[in-house]
């Protein structure tokens, strides 16, 4: 049986054998031909770090934190876009172009003051801040344009990102100041580290706030939120040549599949089905000779096996035993 069985598997191996360098060689002959395929990847409009708060599904679209844009060339606002409810395309102010002055404060002074964007409103695409003046009107000037530029005017909506030990201590990626206060809330008490109304800072809470104890209305919101992320506007677009190999569909060879692999399968699987039931019934008959008659009153007082009250059965074991004696 074993003979047989290591036979049908080596006729298994060979049959895969064959049929896999079949496969190879209808492959090697399909004519292949190289195609150059050109990408143009342009980013996203608006790109900010904190937009929407993806572990407490909180959404915050662009055109809730944008008020309106403005389009700059050579320092003249040309064209006005609203965002929002009230969106106008393609909006030209007055005549007279408006012309604007641009502060641009250093990045020193940008990290010093990091409310400097709420203040203003306005910031161009290369993350400098800039400061509109509408006191000032200049006609266009005509001839090449030098410079263009994208203002955004930002809407007020008292959203702040959190710090970083302090999202971690919240799960929070951006919320408002009551909020926030109310997670502060929430936490010292689940912690059980507030006491007429002082908390005892812990490890987590005196890396935030840097005491061991504070009285609750004490406590400064400022060590836990910071402004948003500026939005970044990129201007240009990203072009890759690659190059890809690719089966000319005019000679598309069919791959013959065989049969021989799911019936020589078939077939172990049964020989094997064949071999498990043989060693069964061995294991039963060698119990049965080293016991004798012990194994029969044994399977006889099961409850559960009701082969042995069989009258058939009960006359070839009664005839088994009398050949034994």
């Amino acid at each position: 049986m074993n003979e047989k069985l290591n036979l049908l598997e080596k006729q298994l191996d060979d049959t895969v054998l064959k049929h896999r360098l079949l496969i190879e060689e209808n492959h090697c002959q399909r004519i292949k031909c190289k195609k150059r395929l050109r990408l143009f990847i342009e980013p996203s409009v608006i790109k900010t770090k904190v937009i929407n708060d993806y572990v407490n599904n909180v959404k915050i679209h662009g055109s809730d934190l944008i008020k309106r844009i403005f389009l700059v060339e050579d320092n003249l606002i040309v064209n006005e876009f609203l965002c929002g409810e009230n969106v106008i395309d393609d909006f030209y102010l007055a005549d007279d172009k408006t012309h604007i002055n641009l502060v641009m404060p250093s990045e020193k002074s940008v990290h010093e003051n990091q409310s400097y964007v709420h203040n203003n409103q306005l910031f161009v695409h290369e993350n400098s801040l800039t400061q509109v003046s509408n006191s000032v009107n200049q006609p266009n000037s005509p001839g090449k344009i030098k410079e263009r530029k994208i203002l955004i005017e930002l809407k007020d909506l008292g959203v702040y990102k959190l710090k970083e030990k302090a999202s971690l201590l919240f799960n929070k990626k951006a919320d408002t100041k009551t909020n926030i206060f109310i997670e502060l809330w929430k936490y010292v008490h689940n912690k059980k580290i507030i006491k007429n109304g002082k908390i005892y800072c812990n490890e987590e809470l005196k890396s935030i706030l840097g005491v061991e104890k504070i009285n609750i209305e004490e406590v400064k919101l400022i060590n836990f939120i910071e402004p948003l992320d500026l939005i970044h506007l990129p201007s240009e677009t990203d072009i890759y040549d690659i190059e890809v190999e690719l089966d000319d569909l005019v000679d598309f060879p069919i791959l013959y599949q065989s049969k021989k692999i799911p019936q020589l399968t078939r077939k172990i699987n049964e020989i094997n089905e064949i071999i498990s039931m043989v060693n069964e019934k061995i294991s039963v008959l060698s119990e049965f000779i080293s016991k004798g008659v012990r194994y029969i009153d044994e399977k006889c007082l099961d409850d559960n096996r009701s082969f042995f009250y069989d009258p058939c059965v009960q006359e070839k074991v009664y005839n088994l035993i009398n050949h034994m004696n």
